[in-house]
């Protein structure tokens, strides 16, 4: 089972309906999802993405829709969805998605996020960069500064990187996806935090509680992050470093 499909692991039964929110054109949840006889709908605001869908038999709605119907889901997935709504709306357009999708969850349903986490630590480090990749990293801390997405000064001296643990963080997992996503991905802070969880979501919603909530770090990470960092694995411990976390919301 992949890591994106363990965040549904005993959760979906016959019968329920499941809404994959921000699906994009994969059919690994309505695959998992069909497997134990339940209804599964993809939500995605992309036409291209929703002719893919249809082209396939799968049912794809968007959120003009999903704004316009009463149907509930027994549960609401949303996979590496969340940061990009903090990331690309405004506070209000993001409370108000985020007010939209809580308002179909039915009774005793679940809305289920997994996405990157957030050290939440302000302490200033600093990492070691291979020297040959010196230049790539240095292009993204450039183009994440000059997309606000640290949260204090970013110092780079010869090699060394030096920042708040939480904007090394940043950093870190953006370097992973490659120079080839720089202009995608640095508009995008992957900073998850318990602030954003109460004020998105909890906040006004006295019917929805926080029922699990679990962190970590995936190990293939570690490669990924040595062919950018000297002595990753030093930084990972030291820090508790978590690459995802998976909560799990309920309506009462």
């Amino acid at each position: 089972m992949s890591d994106k499909l363990s965040a549904l692991d005993g959760q979906v039964q016959k019968g329920m309906r499941v809404l994959d929110f921000g699906s994009g054109p994969s059919e690994d949840v309505y695959e998992y999802v069909r497997y134990f006889e339940a209804n599964y709908y993809a939500l995605d605001n992309s036409r291209q993405v929703q002719m893919l869908l249809e082209e396939k038999g799968i049912r794809c709605i968007d959120l003009a829709f999903l704004k316009s119907t009463d149907m509930k889901f027994d549960i609401i997935f949303m996979s590496s969805v969340f940061h990009e709504l903090l990331s690309y709306l405004s506070r209000n357009e993001a409370a108000n998605t985020m007010n939209v999708v809580l308002s179909h969850l039915s009774e005793n349903g679940k809305l289920i996020i997994r996405d990157w986490c957030a050290p939440e630590d302000k302490t200033l480090a600093r990492v070691e960069v291979i020297p040959k990749k010196i230049e790539e990293v240095k292009q993204w801390i450039k183009e994440l500064s000059e997309h606000a997405i640290f949260l204090s000064e970013v110092v780079v001296k010869g090699n060394t990187i030096q920042a708040s643990v939480d904007d090394l963080y940043n950093i870190l997992l953006h370097v992973t996806w490659g120079q080839q996503s720089i202009l995608r991905e640095s508009n995008e802070s992957y900073l998850v935090d318990s602030a954003s969880i109460k004020q998105f979501i909890l906040n006004g919603n006295q019917n929805i509680k926080l029922v699990s909530q679990r962190a970590y770090y995936q190990s293939d990470y570690t490669n990924y992050l040595s062919n950018y960092f000297k002595d990753v694995e030093i930084f990972v411990k030291q820090y508790h470093i978590c690459t995802k976390q998976v909560l799990v919301l309920q309506k009462a």
